[in-house]
């Protein structure tokens, strides 16, 4: 039985067949994670993908490691870029038909939406990047970008998030003012997360100039009064 696998190049066809749905099989978990898939699920997976791209590359037989770089160059787009591309194709014929209603969001939760989807695409989502306030279980509350260095942790690992610089609020702990000086940003564990409010960070930002500017002009003019008393 060892002795036919390895003949006739049994080693390299297999690889050639296995290795793309592999591959494949990976991308998906690394782009959308599901969690721990069930055996036969992640089987199944593999497999399609494999005789996907061997249906794909049907004129191409390996019987034999590659004689030369064409070859080995031949050898590496089957078994990783159509991967890859058939992986991308899935992506996009996923989205659309989310988009229609055929099928359901492929996120498990709407924190992976919010964080692996809505961040990531300002154009299609029509913002700016997003501001958060986010509200803990004791009342207060912390404002911020979520922008590099942020990050938020996806299924299946637990939730928890780095929020990047952080934002003064106002006196009511409403309305963002001004960025704080020096701000890096803050970890947030998300058991201690009441509720995470998202807003458009173009719109906060635009907000927060014009209200300073309105502040400096009412300076302004008490000050004006002040010296026409005088």
């Amino acid at each position: 039985m060892s002795k036919a696998l390895f003949a006739n190049g049994g080693v390299i066809a297999w690889a050639a067949f296995l290795v793309p749905g592999f591959v494949a099989w990976r991308l998906l978990q690394a782009r959308r994670p599901q969690g721990e898939q069930k055996a036969a699920d992640a089987i199944a997976t593999i497999a399609t993908f494999s005789v996907v791209v061997a249906v794909l590359w049907f004129n191409r037989h390996w019987t034999s490691m590659p004689a030369t770089w064409s070859d080995a160059a031949q050898l590496l787009v089957q078994i990783f870029v159509t991967p890859l591309i058939l992986v991308v194709l899935f992506e996009v014929a996923t989205n659309f038909a989310v988009e229609k209603g055929w099928i359901t969001s492929p996120h498990p939760r709407a924190w992976d939406f919010i964080f692996n989807e809505l961040a990531i695409k300002p154009e299609k989502y029509e913002h700016d990047g997003l501001f958060m306030i986010v509200t803990l279980k004791d009342g207060s509350k912390i404002a911020g970008v979520y922008a590099a260095p942020g990050y938020a942790s996806l299924w299946p690992y637990d939730r928890d998030l780095f929020l990047g610089k952080l934002w003064q609020l106002d006196e009511n702990d409403q309305r963002p003012i001004r960025e704080v000086t020096g701000s890096i940003g803050i970890y947030i564990d998300e058991s201690e997360v009441q509720s995470i409010e998202v807003l458009n960070y173009g719109s906060v930002l635009q907000a927060a100039i014009m209200g300073a500017a309105s502040a400096d002009n009412a300076s302004s003019g008490t000050v004006g009064e002040e010296h026409g008393r005088e």
